[in-house]
């Protein structure tokens, strides 16, 4: 199957992107044109036009190559609407950078306005894979609001059924928010482990670290210290609320102690050795 080529155009630059045609089974195909027609919904009633698509991820949080694929066939239909821009991926990778060095914290409905001016989107959509399903959210860039999210999933019949779910209670917000934190420590765990120490550490086990290890608790420290008074504060709001998900939720505490002590050890294995 020959690879086909989409062309975006964006404010008065032409972007051509190329993605290899990549085959998904019938019940998916249905699945993401389901998805794709919400999209389209969404952003045309409310008048939204200029998508940033951040990276797809399954259900433990992680951007693999299948929701890599999952994603660019949805980009393919959302354009095929012809009411849609997708920014330029490179500037999505750009904010994404700026993640990687654990400062800037999650992006979420709180933070999408400072996101989409500096992409130059006024919508946001985030996507969570599994099989047989498609998670969708899209956020407002302009006010913060989520727009529409939707649960898209094989029905009785064989036909995608369409979940829509709400977000006009602060709960239900809340809940996004910390989805898109959990996403957001998944990413740091891969890339920057130690920032992700210090930012899901309590501080008793902050201070365990600094006894067992005063090099490397000053080198990080170091690093905190000399960020910008606004990454900081990003930085303090994201361990907050990583230190509140610890203490209501039994089972994300255990994954981070867990993660810690895999962190511990990749450490200890990368120590040089007595001779």
């Amino acid at each position: 199957m020959k690879p086909f080529t989409i062309i975006i155009t964006i404010g008065i630059s032409v972007i051509t992107l190329i993605y290899s045609s990549v085959p998904a089974c019938a019940s998916d195909a249905s699945i993401e044109r389901e998805a794709a027609s919400r999209i389209c919904e969404i952003c045309g009633t409310k008048n939204r036009s200029r998508l940033a698509i951040y990276p797809f991820t399954d259900a433990t949080d992680k951007e693999t190559e299948a929701t890599k694929k999952t994603a660019t066939r949805l980009i393919s239909l959302v354009l095929q609407c012809g009411r849609i821009k997708i920014v330029d991926p490179s500037k999505v990778a750009a904010i994404l950078e700026e993640q990687e060095k654990g400062m800037t914290g999650a992006v979420d409905d709180q933070t999408a306005p400072k996101a989409g001016k500096l992409l130059g989107a006024d919508a946001l959509l985030f996507g969570q894979a599994a099989a047989g399903s498609l998670q969708i959210r899209i956020v407002d860039a302009t006010t913060g609001e989520i727009l529409g999210a939707t649960v898209t999933e094989r029905g009785a019949s064989g036909k995608p059924a369409v979940q829509i779910e709400q977000f006009d209670k602060e709960a239900a917000r809340l809940d996004f928010r910390r989805q898109q934190l959990r996403k957001h420590l998944a990413f740091l765990f891969h890339r920057r482990p130690l920032i992700y120490l210090f930012m899901t550490a309590t501080d008793d086990e902050l201070s365990q670290l600094e006894k067992n290890n005063p090099r490397l608790y000053r080198s990080v420290r170091e690093r905190l210290d000399g960020s910008s008074d606004d990454q900081k504060k990003k930085f303090d709001a994201s361990r907050s609320m990583v230190l509140e998900l610890r203490r209501t939720d039994a089972s994300q505490n255990r994954r981070i102690i867990e993660s810690h002590q895999d962190i511990r050890r990749r450490l200890q294995e990368r120590r040089p050795r007595n001779r």
